[in-house]
């Protein structure tokens, strides 16, 4: 969906906003036959004959406003029902609108009839694809819906539905677009309205990006695609556009070509071999990248399009690598993508924000909450929300990140709840959770049991950590010397020291594996021990008493850890961008005084003297200017509030990178955490290089990890 806004001047001059006009003094008629196929077209110059042809005519009289009504009402394009008013009566809308201007005339002790120049009206038009599944009510019911946005504003809306004609009579489809006339002036019994202004509509661009916004909201109720920055990947002249509808565009072909290799390959060194093979050839100047085909064409890569680019090429390369060992991870163990998973664990929907607008927007962006729930929208509609490569956020019904993922995986997922696929991964998880569930009660059983049999008062253990000599228990204390019940975490490293230390003679360090010497599960039992002690301290400071606990903080402090190094991206590039033009306004204002005495003299052997003498001073102040003028900076006031801007973002670097510096050390602290976790519950770390499972006796549930409320039942 697409709308577009127009201003209706006085009581002249509305026709240069109405579509379908062919001249400013000339209309065409249309005359078809009984099939809807055109038989004759006839050019109509006068204000009569307009009347007796209701589908296109051109208005340069006093009842202007009121003929763009009889257009937009037109029978033959609404079907005479898709018509409705907003505040107003659609029958009677000019005179609505009328007792509105005289309000606001008396209100401002103006004249009653309003200036030639003033703006009365406004011209909307909200168009819909040609292609598009919508009946003749939805696209009525989004127009109505856009109108009532506006809220404080009286407004007509009219739908046309009528079937669209080729030249020679053929009928290809249906016209969807609605014409929405709203007035300029607010109601007088008006209500809070998110639009400026305190009587008159304001046409500037940050009403117009709310139209948009707004648009793109009622896109997504109705299960619609919307345009997200449509200027963005905009590459194609209008003479291109129309080289590629009839397949002899050679920029097009480049396109694929580059699109296939780009999904064949995963490094750029393996992109470049594949292009070289199809005949192309690459090459990379650093700033820029360009393309030569087999047949000798050259284009720079940001002329296909921003995808192309080699920064955005890497990018995708790396996000889908990243994808895919997440998701073949994720499939090994359980059978459901990440996505899926997160989907299948979490109470109640899971959410994820549509940024709207420009994604290089600066300063506050919109955003469309989309629940993440079974909906008829097509992959085509999908794919206008979300950038594949792009990274989003979903968050739970606490509104708790609890995923980062990629568009490409939103999508896959929003598919697999159209297709009931995830009710297969949640037969699949109650199954899983009552073997688990089983697994756990046989192992309280146990544990019970041997506790009861050998009066363990106060003391930890699991059946999964034995004595390889004795097959006793091996236990800690769960109360340390204070008498404070230890943590989780705290149980689990202990129990790893105890069994380190008692089971030294399985360490051998002839028995590691070739190639393996480095790795930390065949470490020296001493190292091994104060790599545990050393973990303790850290996971007590943070409140850590569990490995549930442990998990949770690294996926929030690793989603924190990627905001921070983008949102430090996003400023550097800005900083970067706007450096050579801050250089610019120095070298101005250093050479301005002296530049402007010296050019403000008369000609003559004086100022000659003075411009020889200072040759270099006004080489620079001239290519400032230049510099100056080129970035838009021709006055004192938006001089001024570019520095505020470029000290601005400059003064906030050092926090971003000071942000980015604390949450990569937290980050990694946590992964050591968690990797100690890890290693705890490994039999060959704890019992030596030289552990097999037979040394130990009964050995039970391997490497299980015991959960929390075990962990706070006394023994």
């Amino acid at each position: 969906m697409i709308v577009k806004i127009w201003p209706i001047k006085g009581d002249v001059g509305a026709g240069q906003c109405l579509l379908y006009i062919e001249d400013d003094k000339k209309v065409t008629k249309i005359e078809t036959d009984e099939k809807g196929r055109v038989e004759k077209r006839t050019v109509i110059n006068t204000v009569e004959e307009l009347d007796e042809n209701p589908d296109k005519f051109f208005i340069e009289n006093e009842e202007n406003i009121g003929r763009v009504f009889d257009y937009m009402a037109n029978e033959d394009k609404t079907n005479g029902i898709y018509v409705s008013g907003y505040r107003c009566d659609p029958k009677r809308a000019m005179d609505d609108f009328r007792s509105t201007w005289d309000a606001y005339a008396l209100d401002n002790s103006m004249v009653q009839e309003p200036a030639k120049d003033e703006t009365m009206a406004f011209h909307l038009v909200q168009s819909f694809p040609e292609d598009l599944d919508i009946s003749d009510e939805e696209v009525h019911q989004c127009g109505l819906e856009l109108l009532q946005k506006m809220k404080d504003y009286q407004g007509v809306v009219c739908s046309h539905v009528h079937p669209v004609v080729d030249e020679e009579g053929e009928v290809h489809g249906r016209c969807k677009h609605n014409h929405i006339l709203i007035n300029a002036f607010k109601d007088l019994d008006g209500i809070d309205n998110e639009m400026p202004g305190k009587r008159k509509y304001h046409d500037c661009k940050e009403t117009y990006e709310l139209l948009q916004f707004w648009n793109d909201e009622i896109a997504i109720d109705h299960g619609l695609p919307i345009i997200i920055n449509p200027d963005l990947e905009k590459v194609y002249s209008w003479s291109e556009d129309a080289k590629i509808k009839q397949g002899q565009s050679w920029k097009e072909r480049v396109r694929w070509d580059i699109e296939a290799a780009r999904r064949g390959t995963s490094t750029w060194d393996e992109f470049v071999a594949y292009m070289k093979e199809e005949g192309y050839q690459i090459r990379d100047g650093g700033k820029h990248l360009t393309y030569t085909t087999p047949k000798g064409d050259k284009i720079r890569a940001e002329r296909l399009g921003r995808t192309f680019i080699k920064e955005n090429l890497e990018l995708y390369w790396a996000l889908r690598n990243r994808t895919e060992y997440d998701v073949a991870r994720a499939q090994k163990d359980n059978g459901a993508p990440p996505l899926a998973r997160v989907g299948l664990t979490e109470n109640g929907p899971l959410t994820v924000d549509i940024p709207l607008g420009a994604h290089d927007k600066e300063g506050e962006r919109r955003y469309y909450t989309l629940p993440l729930v079974k909906a008829d929208r097509s992959r085509q509609v999908l794919n206008t929300y979300f950038f594949g490569n792009e990274l989003y956020d979903i968050k739970n019904a606490d509104g708790k990140v609890v995923l980062t993922t990629t568009g490409a995986e939103i999508v896959d997922y929003l598919e697999m709840l159209q297709r009931d696929e995830p009710m297969r991964f949640v037969e699949e998880e109650k199954e899983e959770q009552a073997r688990r569930e089983a697994a756990a009660k046989e192992a309280e059983n146990e544990e019970k049991e041997a506790y009861e049999s050998h009066s363990r008062s106060k003391r930890y253990y699991t059946s999964s950590f034995r004595n390889s000599r004795t097959g006793r228990y091996y236990q800690s204390d769960l109360y340390d010397e204070n008498g404070r019940r230890r943590s989780a975490l705290d149980l689990l490293f202990i129990l790893a020291i105890v069994i380190i230390k008692n089971e030294s003679g399985l360490w051998d360090p002839k028995n590691i594996p070739p190639g393996k010497e480095n790795e930390a599960v065949f470490g020296p039992p001493d190292w091994k021990t104060e790599n545990m002690l050393a973990s303790l301290p850290y996971a007590t400071e943070e409140g850590l008493n569990n490995p549930v606990d442990v998990d949770n903080r690294v996926n929030e402090v690793g989603a924190s850890y990627s905001r921070a190094r983008a949102d430090l991206k996003r400023s550097s590039a800005a900083l970067e961008h706007m450096k050579p033009l801050a250089d610019a306004v120095a070298d101005w204002r250093e050479t301005k005084d002296l530049m402007e005495k010296i050019l403000a003299l008369p000609e003559g052997p004086e100022k000659e003297k003075l411009l020889t003498q200072y040759e270099g001073e006004l080489a620079n102040y001239k290519k400032a200017k230049a510099a100056m003028y080129a970035g838009k900076l021709n006055t004192n006031a938006e001089i001024a509030d570019f520095l505020v801007r470029y000290e601005e973002i400059s003064s906030k670097i050092p926090e971003k990178e000071e942000r980015v510096e604390k949450a990569k050390e937290e980050y990694r602290k946590l992964k050591k955490l968690q990797y100690n976790i890890l290693l705890a519950q490994n039999e060959q770390y704890v019992y030596g290089p030289a552990y097999v499972p037979d040394r130990a006796a009964n050995r039970g549930d391997l490497g299980r990890q015991v959960d929390e409320k075990e962990f706070n039942s006394d023994r």
